[in-house]
C-alpha cells in the first residue's frame, strides 16, 4: 500500500469517526430537545395549576371579605337597634319613675294638707286645690282658692 492509499484510509476512518460523533451529537440534541419539551410542558401545567389555585384563592378571599363586610354591617345594625331599644327602655323607666315621684309628692302634699285640716287651719269653702298637669311633666301645682 502506498502512502496515498494509507492516507486515504486514515482520512476515511477519521471522516467515519466524525460522522459517528456528529450522529451522536445529533441524537443527544434530539434527546435534549425532547426532554426540554417535556420539561416545558410540565412547567406549563404547573403554572396553569398555580394560576387556577391563585384564582380560587382570590375568589375565596373576596368572598370572605364580602362575608365579613356583611357581618360587620349586620353587627352595626344590631348594635344600633340594641342601643335604640335600651335608650327607649331607659326613657320609659325614667318617665315611670317621674310619674311615681309626682304621685308620691302629691300624696305627701295631701297628707300635709289633711294634717293642717285636723288642726282647724282651713276654713270651710277654702282650702288647697290640687291640679296635676298631664303626663307632659308629671309636675303638680298647688293653688290657694278662697
Amino acid at each position: 500500500m502506498d502512502i496515498t492509499t494509507q492516507t486515504l484510509t486514515a482520512l476515511s476512518s477519521r471522516v467515519t469517526s466524525l460522522d459517528l460523533t456528529c450522529a451522536r451529537i445529533n441524537d443527544d440534541m434530539i434527546l435534549t430537545k425532547h426532554h426540554t419539551t417535556l420539561l416545558h410542558e410540565q412547567l406549563k401545567n404547573v403554572v396553569d395549576g398555580l394560576d387556577i389555585k391563585i384564582d380560587v384563592l382570590e375568589l375565596t378571599l373576596s368572598k370572605r371579605m364580602d362575608d365579613s363586610h356583611q357581618h360587620f354591617t349586620q353587627l352595626e345594625t344590631d348594635m344600633v337597634h340594641n342601643y335604640s331599644d335600651s335608650n327607649q327602655q331607659l326613657v320609659d323607666e325614667l318617665a315611670s319613675v317621674k310619674s311615681q315621684l309626682a304621685t308620691m309628692v302629691e300624696s305627701m302634699k295631701e297628707f300635709g294638707a289633711d294634717k293642717k285640716g285636723e288642726g282647724g287651719h282651713n276654713r270651710q269653702g277654702q282650702g288647697l286645690n290640687r291640679t296635676e298637669e298631664g303626663s307632659s311633666g308629671g309636675q303638680s301645682s298647688i293653688q290657694y282658692t278662697g
